[in-house]
């Protein structure tokens, strides 16, 4: 493997024309015809998409790393009750959630 630095796929998508067509002909047929696809909307359409998507993982893994602080910096004591040990229990498991979630992520 080479240690060239590879570029992001958002950028090489939008480096695509907006308008660049792709047009396939078919001439095993006994009458030719030819298809058009539109790559250059759909690569810009896909890097729009790719772009929403890490935002939208980047604000949850923020979410996440909130969660996880929060807990980190809260004492719990002694649970008198069941529901109250039922509800430390169900915090505890949250806040392990999170650190898995967040596992990988930094």
């Amino acid at each position: 493997m080479s240690n060239a630095q590879q570029t992001p796929l958002v950028e090489l998508l939008d480096r695509v024309p907006q308008g660049a067509v792709f047009l396939e002909t078919e001439s095993n047929v006994p009458f030719p015809a030819s298809t058009s696809h539109p790559v250059g909307r759909l690569c810009h359409e896909a890097s729009a998409r790719i772009k929403e998507l890490e935002a939208q993982t980047e604000a949850l893994r923020r979410a996440l790393h909130e969660i996880a602080e929060e807990w980190a910096g809260s004492e719990c004591g002694v649970p008198v009750y069941a529901q109250e040990a039922y509800a430390i229990g169900l915090a505890k498991r949250m806040y392990q959630l999170a650190v898995e979630g967040l596992k990988g992520q930094s």
